[in-house]
């Protein structure tokens, strides 16, 4: 008897017209009466759910439509994921079992990505009393043979899906929580965990480097200008390193040009790009990525006030 509540059974249209004997009888049973009556063609991620009876069996069990075979993609893998994962969420199972399909194994890491992912929630903003969290807390995958490729998709799945959730954190946090202070301090602990390279400048580094664009766009801000640079060493020494440049605007008013109503609201998202490449950082040492990786992330605030930069005005760019 299995103690799980639910599982996911994903199955093709090639299936269905041979039902697999591994599943139950009753299962079996059901299936074939719900394809006979055409309740279930086993199309794309369409779903049939039932309560089993079986003591063998899950309590809720949930068949998912793959399609023809011949069209399992990398595509479905990640549809399929996000669909497991929102269909636990809303029938409040907090641990489910899946089935690997053999025809995903080559995408177990993108299905698990994808799964992973829908389990971030920006709920720790709200201060009334929060709901129950049926986000899930364990996932048992039911593969048809585990191999060592498969442990290590689910392992880079994991850091990945961790690293993302990172990222999201930083970009849907207001202006007033992620500045260019607490974004500095954000990339400080990044690369303290992975033991990186790190350098954070500020105004006075920027001024005396030449750096005037940076310096202008922040100069109607109240804080510090950033220049974040971190190194990640895992290639050959003297390897040229790839270089990854990421946009740290953290609220883009527009400046004296303005934002109209409808394109300031979600300004706090113009430093997606630094967020990102903190995120690659978050997870390069981890993956074990054997290659020299540099990461460059200009941080300002684009604010209006008499100290800010005017549209006519001359500035002597670090280039």
């Amino acid at each position: 008897k299995t103690s799980v509540p639910a599982i996911f059974i994903p199955i093709s249209k090639d299936e269905i017209k041979r039902i697999p004997d591994c599943l139950a009888t009753e299962l079996k049973k059901f299936l074939k009466l719900r394809v006979k009556q055409n309740d279930f063609s086993a199309d794309r991620l369409e779903v049939l759910s039932t309560y089993s009876q079986d003591k063998n069996s899950p309590e809720l069990v949930f068949f998912v439509g793959l399609g023809k075979k011949s069209e399992i993609d990398l595509s479905l893998a990640k549809d399929l994921g996000g669909k497991l994962a929102k269909l636990a969420k809303q029938h409040k199972k907090t641990e489910v079992s899946a089935i690997l399909h053999e025809d995903l194994n080559e995408f177990s890491q993108d299905f698990l990505e994808s799964y992973l992912s829908v389990q971030y929630s920006p709920a720790h903003f709200k201060t009334t009393k929060k709901k129950k969290d049926y986000s899930t807390k364990t996932l048992h995958l039911i593969p048809s043979s585990i191999t060592k490729e498969l442990k290590s998709a689910v392992d880079e799945a994991l850091v990945i899906a961790e690293a993302s959730n990172f990222v999201k954190r930083l970009v849907n946090s207001p202006a007033n929580i992620i500045n260019p202070k607490t974004l500095a301090e954000e990339a400080v602990r990044v690369a303290k965990k992975n033991r990186y390279k790190k350098v954070v400048l500020g105004d006075k580094q920027l001024k005396k480097l030449g750096c005037g664009g940076i310096l202008a766009v922040n100069s109607g801000s109240d804080q510090e200008a950033k220049m974040i640079v971190l190194e990640h060493n895992g290639g050959k020494r003297g390897e040229k390193p790839i270089v990854l440049v990421g946009k740290g605007v953290i609220f883009d008013t527009g400046g004296y040009n303005l934002k109209p109503t409808g394109s300031m609201e979600t300004m706090q998202q113009d430093m997606a790009g630094g967020a990102t490449v903190l995120g690659v950082f978050h997870a390069l040492k981890s993956l074990g990525i054997k290659r020299n990786v540099v990461a460059v992330v200009p941080v300002v605030q684009n604010m209006v006030n008499e100290h800010a930069y005017r549209p006519s005005d001359v500035i002597t760019m670090y280039s």
